[in-house]
């Protein structure tokens, strides 16, 4: 029987980072799917793990956010 090889460190980062966009706010997941965030700013809005929080920052930057780089 063959043992399996231990997951990389890239697959666990990639894991990591999905489980905390998974855990997001339910309201920030649905202004995602109407593409009205970008995925790297949905990923900044996981460094805070309270849902209130993580959208009461959204409201304050949605509107002074500048979504294009130039």
């Amino acid at each position: 029987m063959k043992r399996s090889q231990p997951p990389s460190s890239s697959h666990c980062r990639w894991s990591k980072q999905r489980l905390k966009l998974a855990a997001v706010a339910p309201a920030l997941l649905e202004l995602y799917a109407e593409v009205k965030m970008t995925l790297e700013q949905l990923m900044a809005l996981t460094v805070n793990p309270d849902h209130e929080r993580q959208v009461q920052v959204w409201d304050t930057i949605r509107s002074t956010w500048t979504k294009e780089p130039y």
